[in-house]
């Protein structure tokens, strides 16, 4: 520990750097002092990049721990939460050939502390769910798609939520309520937990029955009710098939602004679009087209992101007509931008937002977005890319797993633990030889990280 306090009092310099100002006093005294020198300049050597690995400069991906296997069946990551209080992790798939959501609970050594299962009594075919938590160490709060047994079979959404850091659970209900029952099926939807509030937005998109038109819809749940409020109809108009939709928010004086992006059928092709309020969702703005550097894929979907920081930052990955990746964003009040992601073209399924995850940690003057994804040319591989929020750039390294398979599911999550480390949680499932498998690993780096 010694070594590591020394080490604080100094400037945080690169390896190369310390390595250069070293052999330059060298170089001053090595006629005198030279074998002397050479074994201090060997002993501080050490000193130093042992101080480096202690301060965790040089991040690593731990080994990706399997978490569950299913024999004969499909297991695929939907969703991660790592609570700050606690550094608890909450994790969410599909098994059983999507015919149960299940929950698990895992310690910092990703060891199952709890876990249950959802539907399967009046719900199969589980599809895209999300969890959101308070911060806390007890408020979580899901939404899951399923359909609901009968011979309608319809596709649902469903809520459920935890006060006691996921012990016990509440019984899953309808979204919307139940006393709203017709033939329109509710896909794609994004649950969003506001700070300060506590209060709960759940966006889904509506279509089929007797309406062939697209909607995007809205349910809220204020803190302390036990009631979802009734559906509000937010955009209606030529929502693709399969939906495209997902929300975040920012907080801009103490205020909370939504952010809905959804897809439109444009010309042969998907049309991005965006709309906010910054008043729980009462009025909202008129759409904004969200212009890129390329046409969007017909029905594509995406994984979206925003940053509470001064740097007021939203934006989303989409899948492009060319095969390949890119990246809207604004910040603030300014106008919309595009970057590649990647130059290689991208799998298929790169195109689902499940398939891509994306997190947001730092400090207030160093924010990093970390985003991994599935890509392939002739193999599928995941690709691993920290960013710098101020300037858009990125650097990619290394992915938590090399392995040449599918990446069923891809979700990050982020936070800063007691000692001022940022925290990676990736969680993916893979299917090898019709055997589904879950992993989870953790990358660790120091908040003061800055290798862009």
């Amino acid at each position: 520990m010694g070594v590591v306090e020394l080490f604080f009092f100094f400037k945080q310099k690169t390896a190369y750097e310390i390595l250069s100002g070293l052999v330059g006093s060298e170089m001053c005294i090595r006629d005198r002092y030279q074998r002397r020198v050479h074994g201090i300049l060997i002993m501080e050597i050490t000193i130093f990049i042992l101080a480096l690995l202690a301060q965790g400069i040089f991040a690593e991906w731990s080994e990706p721990a399997q978490l569950a296997m299913t024999p004969g069946s499909l297991t695929t990551a939907r969703d991660i939460y790592i609570d700050p209080s606690t550094g608890i992790r909450h994790i969410i798939y599909v098994t059983l050939n999507h015919s149960l959501l299940g929950y698990s609970k895992l310690d910092s050594n990703n060891k199952v502390l709890f876990k249950r299962n959802f539907g399967g009594d009046k719900i199969f075919g589980i599809e895209n769910s999300l969890i959101v938590g308070s911060g806390d160490g007890k408020g979580l709060y899901i939404v899951m798609g399923g359909v609901r047994w009968g011979p309608k079979q319809l596709r649902d959404k469903y809520y459920t939520e935890s006060q006691d850091g996921g012990d016990t659970w509440t019984p899953l209900v309808k979204v919307p309520r139940d006393d709203l029952d017709d033939d329109s099926e509710r896909d794609n939807a994004k649950i969003l937990l506001i700070p300060y509030s506590n209060r709960i937005f759940i966006f889904y998109t509506r279509y089929g029955g007797m309406d062939t038109t697209g909607h995007i819809c809205m349910v809220t749940k204020p803190s302390g009710s036990s009631v979802l409020s009734k559906e509000v109809e937010i955009y209606s108009g030529g929502i693709t098939r399969p939906p495209v939709m997902s929300a975040e928010y920012t907080i801009v004086n103490s205020q909370a602004v939504l952010h809905v992006f959804y897809g439109i059928y444009g010309d042969e092709n998907t049309e991005l679009h965006y709309i906010t309020s910054t008043n729980n969702g009462i009025h909202w703005s008129k759409p904004i087209r969200i212009k890129a550097a390329d046409r969007f894929d017909h029905g594509t979907t995406f994984a979206t992101f925003a940053d509470n920081s001064n740097l007021q930052l939203v934006g989303g990955l989409y899948h492009l007509m060319t095969n390949r990746l890119g990246l809207a964003y604004k910040k603030g009040n300014n106008d919309w931008k595009s970057v590649s992601v990647s130059d290689r073209r991208v799998g298929w399924k790169s195109n689902y937002a499940f398939n891509a995850g994306i997190t947001i940690a730092g400090k207030e003057n160093n924010r990093l977005m970390f985003l991994l994804f599935d890509e392939s040319t002739d193999d599928y591989a995941l690709n691993y890319s920290v960013w710098d929020l101020n300037t858009m750039t990125y650097k990619t390294e290394k992915a938590p797993t090399t392995e040449n398979y599918s990446a069923s599911g891809i979700r990050l999550s982020s936070y800063i633990n007691q000692d001022n480390k940022i925290i990676v949680s990736a969680l993916w499932g893979m299917v090898k030889d019709n055997v589904g498998y879950l992993y989870i690993a953790t990358d660790t780096r120091p908040v003061s990280y800055t290798h862009l």
